[in-house]
Parts: structure tokens; sequence; C-alpha cells
């Protein structure tokens, strides 16, 4: 495809779009807020994603582009945003071709959309662009947070998103892959009406605990362990007015149950693989864990149902999952094992 073909095709769009989107009827449905529905979103991006991609150092800038998209009723929408490279792991051209993004969203243009109520979001990519094997992992991280949001309200949203990204110089072949937006942080703590608070060496056992049990027992089952609450990795902590602080996971792609390729256990562990088990909570009193143990087996069928319901996973992976998800449960049905893994494996109070 050659570059004036595409400038002008592109240029084409957003003027049709931008017209649209403009138009005196333009209304969305209530169904269409962002993370109020579980229906795939397709978006197009229009950006010079030669320069994004490689804008990956500590120095890196907001790029201009353009969002486009079509609401349930069938208008479409046109946004300038701005797009700028994120993470840690993922963000290094070693690890991943491409990287994980935040979107800005302009505060007038979004009015009436359904990111009016965002002003940034995370976006999770697909890494290796001609790898199917991580398109498929970013779909188990995306599940793994709607795992979650089964089990407590105090967790992250997520919408499933199928982005195409066209190049605006024509220098990048358009490509269309899966990805997930996740909601705000401060968003969040708004829709839970608590704040968010930095506040490094927090321990652990001074978070609420009836949700850190649940917590811990969620990393366990999803085969998790790259998290810290002390060093808020991958960690967020929340304060609701007269509530002890609590702690809400995110960033799953080390876990066993999404096994993406670049995964590896830390080497402390004495593991081989990240699917391997190892429970990261500190002890309790058998009792303690009752509640959360009740929990994860009221959810059972819905959480089964999360797998076998999803259609963008292949055969492989929906077999995978409910194999782990299998080992889990048993452990769960046996109170040896839950002494033995859990509780006898918990780490010491200091």
């Amino acid at each position: 495809m050659k570059k004036s073909y595409i400038i002008v095709s592109i240029l084409l769009i957003i003027n049709i779009l931008t017209s649209n989107a403009q138009s005196q009827n333009d209304t969305i449905h209530k169904n269409d807020i962002l993370f109020e529905s579980d229906s795939l979103l397709h978006l197009t991006i229009i950006s010079d994603f030669k320069t994004i991609t490689c804008d990956v150092k500590d120095d890196r800038k907001y790029h201009n582009a353009s969002l486009l998209y079509k609401t349930a009723n069938g208008t479409e929408h046109h946004l300038p945003v701005k797009i700028k490279t994120r993470g840690n792991f993922r963000r290094n051209k070693a690890n991943c071709d491409f990287p994980p993004l935040r979107i800005k969203f302009p505060t007038k243009e979004k009015e009436g959309t359904i990111f009016e109520n965002n002003k940034n979001l995370k976006f999770v990519t697909h890494c290796k662009t001609n790898h199917k094997t991580f398109e498929q992992a970013l779909l188990q991280e995306y599940l793994v947070y709607k795992l979650y949001n089964i089990l407590t309200e105090k967790s992250f949203k997520v919408r499933l998103l199928k982005i195409k990204y066209l190049d605006a110089l024509g220098e990048k072949d358009p490509i269309e892959k899966f990805s997930f937006a996740i909601e705000n942080e401060h968003e969040m703590a708004k829709r839970l009406g608590g704040k968010i608070i930095e506040l490094q060496q927090y321990k652990q056992t001074n978070t609420e605990r009836n949700s850190m049990i649940t917590f811990c027992i969620f990393q366990y089952l999803i085969g998790n362990t790259d998290w810290s609450v002390p060093a808020l990795h991958n960690v967020t902590l929340m304060y609701v007015e007269g509530l002890p602080i609590f702690a809400i996971p995110y960033d799953f792609d080390w876990a066993g149950m999404v096994n993406c390729p670049y995964a590896t256990p830390d080497p402390l562990l004495n593991i081989s693989s990240v699917r391997e088990r190892v429970y990261r909570g500190y002890e309790y009193e058998r009792q303690e864990y009752q509640s959360a143990i009740d929990l994860f087996k009221a959810k059972k069928s819905e959480i089964y149902e999360l797998y076998a319901n999803f259609p963008y996973l292949n055969h492989k992976q929906k077999k995978m999952s409910t194999d782990y998800l299998d080992s889990f449960y048993k452990i769960l049905e046996d109170e040896n094992l839950i002494k033995t893994l859990l509780i006898k494996n918990a780490r010491s109070i200091d």
C-alpha cells in the first residue's frame, strides 16, 4: 500500500467521522458508558506509530493521535487524543515490539462520548505483533481482571477492545489487535467512595484483614507472586473514611493463569514455572480464612462460566484455564491441602 494512498484515506475517514460526530442528533445509549458493558469495543487509532513505538526511554512524551469509534446506536466519533508509552518490562523493545499505551483525552471533545468520565486510561496491548501466543496471553490477563471483579467490587474494571492501528505517515503496515482498557485508579476510588493513597513500606498485615485474605487467595488461584504491598508493586492502596486501608491488585501478566511466554518465576521461590503456585499471604488463624474460602466456592460456577463463555480464547487456552481452576478448587475441597498449601506456607508475621 502506497504512502500517499494511506494518508489520503486517513484524512478522508477523519473528515467523514468528524462531521458525523458533530451532528445535532449525536447522543449515546446508557449502555455505551465504557466500563458498564462487556461487549467488544472496536477502535481505530491513527498516529505516527513508528515514532511512538520507539519512544520508550524514561524521557518519553505524549504524541498526538486520533481515536475513532462507533457507539451502539451507530454514531461515529472522532477524538483528538494524546498517546504515551508506559509500563516497565513491556516498554523495553527487547521484550515487546509494541508497548503498552496511556491515552489522554481532551476535556471538551470527550463530552457525550463513552470516554467522558476519563481523563486518561491505560491500554494493555499485544506485546509482539506477529505472535498469536502473546495475544492469547493478553486475553487471559483480561479474564483475570474479570475474575477478580466476580469476587469483589474492590477491583479494577476493564473493557475488551479490538484496535486498528493506522500509521499516519504510512511507514508501518496497519495492524488490528486485541487490547483492553483499565479503569483509571482515581475513577475507581470515586466509584468506591474512597481515595488512592501512596504509602511506601505500608505493611500488608495492616490492611483490611478480610479483603487481604481474599486478595492473597486470589493471587494463589491465578499463580501470581509478582506483587508487594510495601513496595506498591502491582498494588494500589485505597482509603475509605472510617475503614482500614485495603489493597487492590493489578498487572497479572506474570501469573501462571496467564502463562505469558516471557514470564519466569523469582529464583528465590525455588519453583521451575510460574504455573507452580506459592501462597504469599501472611499467617492467620484457620477460621479467618473461612469467609474467603466460602466466597471462592460460592463464585465457582460463575468463574468457570467466565472462561467457558468467552469467545476469543482458543480451545487450548480454555482447556489450560479449566485445568488450572480444577487444581485450585481441588485444594479448597480438602482440609489437609488447605492447611498444607495455604496456612502452613503462609509467611510469618514479624
